[in-house]
């Protein structure tokens, strides 16, 4: 188990984490969203002892490898600001990284490489941004890591590559046990694969939930009315309004049976229910008022 607790990192005086607390364990996919500038890569740097916590902890089966170095292979991060190892071949950073991860398994770095057609003898600085993707996922998911970190896998690709990292990442899945935590603002991408969702805003988690659940409980409902006004009921239990001419497109939240009964009986003359997406969340979580245009 990973855990987090009270997690915060300054950096220069300002603080770009804060009061984190998260517990993940078993294999899953879980997405971290957020503005930009909000952190996503601190947190990750943190987790995997590129930096130091500022205060707070975060232990791997009770232990600390800031201080017991044998679990920081548990945690698997490359950064593209600190990577030593984009000058060498593909064939040569898997050994290297074999050498590194006592649970690495090389074949199965290999048999990707060839499966993805990636040049194996051709430097990492040399490839394309996304076969460079590709390969940092297809080294992610050979490591055997309990924790996988990946910042923007998706960033930059076309539509080609980014269905062939997804597939890779969902091999890498079938063939380990790991947790991996995917930060991105590839939203429909992100929505297709992840089963877990966590909200970075100012500075902290605000929000951490199981997809199938706020499926659930969270709805869209398309609905206008005779006089083309939004009742007192849609304004006071709707999370988000937006309504374009007569048509109103409210979210909520808490949504369920009861209160879909009390729309009804406001008599609609449109009533469509909708699921909520990923994009609906991000809207709802992190829009700010300096959003609005201007008119």
């Amino acid at each position: 188990m990973l855990e987090i607790k009270n997690l915060s990192k300054q950096i220069d005086g300002a603080t770009i984490i804060e009061n984190i607390n998260l517990e993940i364990g078993g294999k899953q996919l879980i997405g971290l969203i957020g503005r930009n500038g909000t952190g996503k890569t601190t947190l990750f740097r943190t987790l995997a002892n590129y930096y130091i916590p500022t205060t707070g902890t975060c232990t791997i089966d009770g232990h600390n490898p800031t201080k017991e170095t044998d679990y920081r292979e548990d945690i698997f991060y490359i950064d593209e600001q600190y990577n030593p190892l984009v000058k060498m071949s593909l064939k040569k950073n898997i050994e290297l990284y074999d050498l590194a991860y006592l649970k690495f398994d090389a074949q199965f770095a290999f048999d990707l490489v060839r499966k993805t057609q990636l040049p194996l003898n051709k430097k990492y600085r040399q490839m394309s941004k996304g076969m460079q993707a590709l390969f940092k996922i297809i080294l992610a998911v050979s490591s055997n890591s309990k924790y996988i970190l990946l910042d923007e896998p998706f960033d930059g690709l076309d539509v080609i590559v980014k269905k062939n990292a997804i597939s890779v990442l969902l091999d890498g899945l079938e063939h380990s046990e790991s947790s991996i935590i995917i930060s991105s603002h590839q939203l429909p991408e992100l929505e297709s694969i992840v089963s877990r969702i966590l909200v970075l805003r100012d500075h902290t988690i605000v929000r951490d939930y199981q997809l199938d659940e706020a499926r659930i409980t969270n709805r869209k409902v398309q609905i206008a009315f005779a006089d083309g006004q939004i009742p007192t009921l849609i304004s006071e239990h709707a999370s988000h309004i937006e309504q374009n001419g007569s048509i109103i497109l409210a979210t909520f939240n808490n949504y369920n049976a009861g209160l879909k009964a009390e729309i009804l009986a406001l008599s609609p003359v449109v009533f469509d229910e909708l699921d909520v997406t990923l994009e609906d969340v991000f809207t709802q979580e992190l829009k700010n008022k300096s959003d609005e245009l201007v008119a």
